[in-house]
């Protein structure tokens, strides 16, 4: 259940020590039911995913939108800057141009993907490893600052 203050966050990272990675296909549903049954009252939702990843995307913005008005939700995900990188170089080659097209095309996609959620009331936060840490601590301060949870 969730808690205010230190300990909780301690006793967060106490469950995470021993957590195992384990491949699965999350159930959006399922969370946004969770969340419909559990959390009557406003809260902030971070959650963590894969907007590369198309059919996750899609899965998202078929249910976020049912708990995004009552719940601050905020989309996280790592941005490969690699695309981006190689979406705005050049193309000296033919390799090069289907490479930089390639990329444009995935970038475009992700970038349309992050619209579409937050067309419907979810905040998305993108961020390559180095930066996203911060970007998530201070959207989480943003939030609080202007009473919205």
């Amino acid at each position: 259940r969730p808690k205010a203050g230190r300990g909780a966050v301690n006793s967060i990272i106490e469950e995470l020590v021993d957590a195992e990675p384990e491949g699965v296909f999350p159930s959006y549903a399922a969370l946004v039911e969770c969340l419909r049954v559990r959390h009557k009252r406003r809260s902030m939702i971070f959650l963590f995913t894969d907007l590369n990843d198309v059919q996750l995307a899609q899965d998202l913005a078929r249910v976020l939108p049912l708990v995004s008005r009552r719940h601050v939700v905020v989309v996280i995900s790592l941005r490969d800057m690699l695309f981006d990188t190689i979406a705005t170089g050049e193309a000296r080659t033919r390799n090069d141009v289907y490479r930089v097209l390639a990329a444009r095309s995935l970038v475009s996609e992700r970038d349309a993907r992050a619209r579409e959620l937050v067309k419907h009331g979810v905040q998305v936060l993108e961020g390559d490893a180095q930066q996203l840490t911060m970007d998530v601590i201070n959207r989480y301060l943003s939030v609080k600052m202007r009473q919205l949870v």
